[in-house]
């Protein structure tokens, strides 16, 4: 049974990291096709063409690809991690600091969630927002 929900959660964790480079690259203005085909070449203010100056600066890009590769890294941890339900967590990242919010049921489930987020490779710091119900 371990081994079908690790295929499970590899597949979500998969999932979760195509769509968040897809997203980060349609962003940017690089697809401008749903299909992933790069634009035509055609004249600036065409459609198919991004405006001069639309397109993100490459480090940019990266550290919001890099972004979005540590917020799903720290979701599928915090999926991972025995004895926490994450369900209620929020996750975001900016400039390898990650973002916190949402509510817990205990102390020490804050506790092994800000220390299962911390051992995530990519994560500077963490901003703790995290409420324990009452």
């Amino acid at each position: 049974m371990k081994s079908i929900q690790r295929i499970c959660l590899a597949s979500v964790v998969g999932l979760l990291a195509a769509s968040a480079v897809g997203a980060s690259l349609a962003d940017a203005g690089t697809l401008a096709a749903t299909d992933g085909a790069l634009p035509m070449n055609s004249p600036p203010g065409m459609p198919g063409r991004p405006e001069s100056g639309s397109l993100a600066p490459p480090t940019e890009l990266a550290a919001k690809l890099s972004d979005n590769a540590i917020t799903t890294k720290v979701k599928a941890e915090l999926l991972a991690t025995k004895g926490l339900r994450s369900a209620g967590i929020r996750v975001r990242t900016e400039n390898g600091v990650v973002h916190l919010d949402g509510k817990v049921q205990n102390d020490s489930e804050k506790l092994t969630a800000l220390n299962a987020i911390r051992a995530v490779e990519g994560v500077q710091s963490v901003v703790d927002g995290l409420e324990v119900e009452k």
